[in-house]
């Protein structure tokens, strides 16, 4: 998570929703627990016949954990590059701190997915600006926003050098 003089850049227009620390440890998690639970398996079946062999077990279970280490080393590359892709904004030199307000909002919840398009407006020395941008998240990240563009107006900070939008965690400190 990158920050902006001690607050949270918590989403941007190109990338969404910033990775937290506890997603990253989530995934780390999941990977961990079918390793281990491939290995708790294995052992007892290896010393007892059971229905399943006991490498049909661990073969399953290490098919899953590597899939999950493969998501999850996809997932942090990622955000890797975006928090560096973010950095290289904050280092624009005309960079301004907004506050915004939400002009348009088109939302679509499907199972687990949210497809929303956002539209937000903001000034700057009397020059107006506008951004929309359309994106599909899951709930959980989409949440994490809602809470903070449904307040009236919200801080955002911009780059005009690269036309970058990031939207700051809100005041209180909630997620």
């Amino acid at each position: 998570m990158v920050k902006y003089n001690g607050r949270k850049i918590i989403y941007t227009f190109r990338y969404g929703t910033c990775l937290t620390g506890f997603d990253k440890t989530v995934y780390v998690l999941w990977t961990a627990f079918f390793f281990v639970l491939g290995i708790s398996l294995f052992i007892p079946c290896y010393l007892e016949k059971h229905k399943f062999t006991a490498y049909e077990i661990l073969t399953v279970c290490c098919v899953a954990g590597s899939v999950f280490l493969g998501l999850s080393i996809y997932y942090l590359l990622k955000n890797k590059r975006a928090e560096k892709e973010i950095l290289m904004w904050l280092a624009d030199e005309q960079l301004f701190e907004a506050c915004a307000e939400v002009c348009q909002l088109n939302k679509m919840r499907t199972k687990n997915i949210y497809s929303y398009k956002l539209g937000i407006s903001f000034e700057n020395d009397g020059e107006k600006y506008s951004r929309v941008i359309s994106r599909t998240e899951k709930v959980r990240y989409f949440k994490r926003l809602k809470k903070i563009i449904t307040s009236c107006k919200f801080n955002i900070l911009y780059s005009p050098k690269y036309g970058e939008v990031m939207v700051f965690e809100n005041e209180q400190g909630n997620k």
